[in-house]
């Protein structure tokens, strides 16, 4: 790359006139800066330049402001823009990707199932006067955190995957004020979104629940004629309105889960109702516990009835140390090797969310302006999408952050 970006003007002529010294060693500066990003990265206002402290995203800013002649205030106008459909972009770019991956064939090759897969990651904010700001349970830390939590629709192969849809959540909290103070209520931003727009319609889907977010992300992707064999999520999102509805669809599709093993839900099995962990005593009382050699568990299942669903679960034990594990599916058709491999798939989103945390900036955005965060969100999973299909050509095996395939256990 040269010493000057493609499409800013030359040093020596602009409008007529000739350039100031200090601008165009700014401008050569800006050059620098951009080559020294990370493959692929497109950094917006408000990025920040590792290692520079005083103003950050300055001069990122100042690059992208002189290529496109505009204002840095442009682009934020452009991220909190009450008509600009977020969500629509991204599924946009998120279904011609998806496109471009179904012909290639190193997907026939390696013959894994579609899956969708379902998880939330937290996101959190430094700044008390960000609109809605609240605290949230955070799961890795194991207490309650500012910030947002985000939850997110993946399409994986086996292979690649790709951001389909996400939604930002705020939690209300025991007391219904969101774990803050009434002062710092007060003094967080506010504004008004006209009715109807599509700002106003992520603005208000922030309290909803998780189930009934995650089910409407589903049916937009069916609408947009995305096919998939299995929905994978955690313990967290196993529940009778979420299977219903993945049983109720008529695109062939099933659900497999995680379910926790002491919880006080009741399955049906051999007419008497039992908990997962009273179907499991029982198997074991009449050794009907199997090893499997090559994936080092022991493991057993039991074909069940749960709320007029016929369903089997499957139960799964490395160590006395770790105790058991238990998946849920639709698919009576599967073995426990299967679902174990095919549920390990579902790992590919955790690898995604450190990718765009570490690499994209995922939720890092300090906007107070709600409309500002989705869009910072979204365009980050954009990149990532991006990303995704450039490297899914440049190599029939995917390598690095991006691979998605992997084997890991199966824990809680």
């Amino acid at each position: 790359m040269g010493g000057r970006q493609p499409g800013l003007p030359a040093d020596n002529v602009s409008d007529g006139r000739t350039r100031h010294n200090g601008e165009a060693d700014r401008l050569e500066e800006g050059s620098k800066l951009q080559e020294d990003l990370p493959p692929g990265a497109v950094h917006t206002p408000g990025s920040s330049l590792p290692g520079h402290k005083e103003h950050p995203g300055m001069k990122y800013s100042m690059v992208g402001t002189r290529l496109l002649q505009c204002g840095k205030d442009t682009f934020y106008n452009f991220q909190k823009s009450d008509s600009v459909d977020w969500r629509g972009i991204l599924a946009h770019v998120a279904s011609h990707v998806i496109g471009k991956f179904s012909i290639r064939e190193d997907r026939k090759k390696k013959g894994t199932p579609i899956c969708l897969i379902a998880d939330d990651t937290d996101m959190e904010k430094t700044g008390r006067r960000i609109e809605d700001i609240g605290k949230i349970f955070s799961h890795v830390s194991g207490r309650c955190v500012l910030g947002f939590n985000d939850l997110v629709l993946c399409w994986t192969d086996g292979l690649s995957q790709v951001i389909l849809d996400h939604s930002m959540k705020s939690e209300m909290g025991k007391k219904n004020d969101q774990g803050i103070s009434r002062r710092d209520a007060e003094r967080r931003y506010s504004r008004e979104r006209a009715e109807g727009s599509h700002a106003r319609g992520r603005f208000d889907e922030q309290f909803e629940s998780k189930v009934d977010s995650l089910i409407e992300m589903i049916k937009r992707a069916i609408r947009r004629g995305i096919k998939f064999d299995y929905l994978l999520a955690d313990s967290w999102f196993s529940n009778a309105k979420l299977i219903k509805f993945i049983k109720s669809r008529h695109i062939g599709c099933n659900y497999l889960g995680m379910i926790r093993i002491n919880a006080k839900t009741k399955y049906t099995f051999e007419g008497k109702a039992m908990t997962a962990s009273e179907i499991v005593g029982k198997l074991k009382k009449r050794k009907e516990v199997k090893y499997c050699r090559s994936m080092r568990y022991h493991y057993a299942y039991a074909d069940v009835v749960f709320q007029g669903m016929k369903l089997r679960l499957f139960f799964y034990i490395t160590s006395k140390k770790e105790g058991w594990n238990a998946l849920i599916t639709t698919d009576r058709s599967l073995d426990a090797k299967s679902a174990y491999r095919i549920y390990s798939m579902r790992w590919a989103i955790e690898v995604c969310f450190a990718d765009m945390k570490r690499l994209l900036r995922f939720g890092k955005n300090q906007s107070r302006d709600f409309s500002a965060q989705i869009g910072s969100v979204t365009i980050s999973c954009i990149q990532y999408n991006i990303l995704s299909c450039v490297k899914r050509f440049e190599s029939y095996e995917t390598m690095g952050g991006f691979s998605a395939s992997s084997t890991c256990p199966i824990t809680n």
